[in-house]
């Protein structure tokens, strides 16, 4: 649940952006209300949006072997049943969708840049670049504080206890019976 700080900043967001660069469309405006789950401001003022995450019913396990008389195909058949009925691999699955969030966050140097191409070079909606030392820093990014990263992480592990609220009242609601998992053969 936002806070009143957290609404107010989702609405400030939603206005620049809209007037910067969706010149006020309606269609993206209630996009943008329904997919960005809470709103980041860092010490330059700078206003970094967090998306709402998809929840995940659809799995695929993959074999190379033949699917006759092949242990890797049983596996991948067997890997699909399991998934298939298994709340605990529904729930980790979805919500590893932070993993890799929370890994760049804390092993790479972070930096914003402007989020849209038509939006003014001095826009404070901002977008989060990830950087190994080896990697390029692009015009016009700026490199965020360890006060920034906090604040960023601490908005990920809310939106991420969020998520898993909202994956609890899907399982009460639908339970295991739209989750679709099947197999395939990878070609090599």
């Amino acid at each position: 649940m936002l806070t009143a700080k957290e609404k107010e900043l989702k609405q400030r967001y939603i206005d620049i952006v809209m007037e910067e660069s969706w010149k006020n469309d309606p269609s993206m405006r209630k996009h943008f209300e329904k997919s960005i789950d809470r709103v980041v401001e860092t010490e330059k003022g700078y206003l970094i949006a967090i998306e709402k995450k998809s929840i995940e019913k659809d799995f695929c396990f993959g074999y190379r072997l033949s699917r006759h008389d092949s242990e890797e195909y049983d596996n991948a058949k067997d890997a699909a049943y399991t998934a298939s009925k298994s709340t605990e691999y529904f729930i980790e699955k979805n919500l590893s969708k932070f993993d890799s969030i929370f890994e760049s966050l804390n092993e790479l140097d972070v930096y914003t840049r402007v989020k849209y191409n038509n939006a003014p070079n001095n826009s404070i909606i901002r977008d989060l670049e990830y950087c190994r030392y080896y990697d390029r820093v692009g015009e016009g990014w700026e490199k965020i504080s360890d006060a920034d990263r906090q604040a960023i992480i601490a908005a990920y592990t809310e939106s991420k206890k969020d998520f898993e609220k909202r994956l609890q009242s899907y399982l009460k609601r639908y339970g295991m019976s739209k989750v679709n998992t099947w197999t395939y053969w990878m070609d090599e």
